[in-house]
């Protein structure tokens, strides 16, 4: 079959910290909850004209023709979750958070899935997105109608890997009372001259507000790791407003040692403050050789 180039709308819906439900609810719970939430943004997506291609443990990945569709689906998916799905469980909202990222562009569809940039940059953004938020790029927020776009404000302006240029981040912002309180569409950052020194086995990599380091089983990534608890993409280490994030987009996760403690983040961002220890796949007392970074 010939491949087509549509210009098309790519959202992905992630559920925040899926396995910490098994932890906090038991099996049961935390099944039926996730299973709910997923049912929910599937039904939500199509009720809203759009196209689920596929299921990605705890994240969807959809298509629709225009961006609008794709904005009215993510507001739908945040406000039934929020008000419907967690009050069945007494949960606390935070507790099944849905982040949101999307963007518009020419897509390959190919059988049953779609490729591409547009696939790439709306993936990214459903990284940078926190729990609750919907995250997009300028360019496609200059496509939404008027009512859209009044719920838009800038957020920042980050290197995407892939792209040779940083990109303008916008978030929608679905809950009305938000609307009224960010009034202005542009946020104050302060900006520091930070560095990163990373260093694993016998690389030295310092980091500097203009670059970023990506991590993973990928030959071609600047940390390469051959294990096979270690993602093809595992993670990224990125400068933002002044400070220096690692995020995750693995399966197995990655943990830290800081001097605020140990933490395990899975598709999930967490800042990196001082010097430490990054393992990823692993626990420390399973690890072999670990990334050890610095703020200087």
């Amino acid at each position: 079959m010939a491949e087509q180039q549509p210009e098309l709308t790519i959202l992905f819906a992630d559920i925040c910290r899926s396995t910490g439900l098994y932890e906090k609810f038991g099996d049961l719970i935390a099944r039926n909850l996730v299973s709910q939430c997923l049912g929910l943004i599937t039904d939500q997506v199509r009720q809203k004209h759009g196209k689920v291609i596929k299921t990605i443990g705890d994240e969807v990945m959809c298509t629709f023709t225009n961006p609008d569709d794709a904005v009215e689906a993510a507001f739908s998916i945040q406000d039934r979750v929020m008000n419907h799905v967690s009050s069945q469980y007494i949960a606390e909202p935070e507790h099944t958070q849905i982040r949101i990222g999307l963007h518009h562009g020419p897509a390959i569809v190919e059988e049953d899935d779609v490729y591409g940039d547009a696939v790439n940059v709306a993936s990214r953004m459903s990284t940078i997105a926190k729990g609750g938020q919907i995250i997009t790029t300028q360019a496609t927020s200059s496509l939404l109608n008027a009512s859209h776009l009044a719920r838009t404000r800038r957020i920042d302006r980050l290197k995407v890997k892939g792209k040779r240029d940083a990109m303008e981040i916008y978030e929608v912002v679905w809950q009305p009372e938000s609307v009224t309180v960010m009034k202005d569409d542009t946020v104050s950052i302060p900006k520091t001259a930070s560095e990163l020194l990373i260093c694993y086995r016998s690389q030295i990599i310092r980091l500097d507000g203009k670059s970023a380091l990506d991590i993973g089983r990928d030959k071609h990534a600047d940390i390469n790791m051959d294990d096979a608890l270690v993602s093809r993409e595992h993670a990224c280490i990125e400068y933002r407003r002044g400070k220096f994030y690692l995020v995750d987009k693995s399966i197995n996760g990655t943990y830290l040692q800081t001097p605020l403690g140990a933490f395990y983040v899975r598709r999930e961002e967490i800042l990196l403050v001082g010097h430490g220890r990054i393992s990823p796949g692993r626990e420390f007392e399973q690890a072999g050789d670990v990334i050890l970074y610095e703020s200087i």
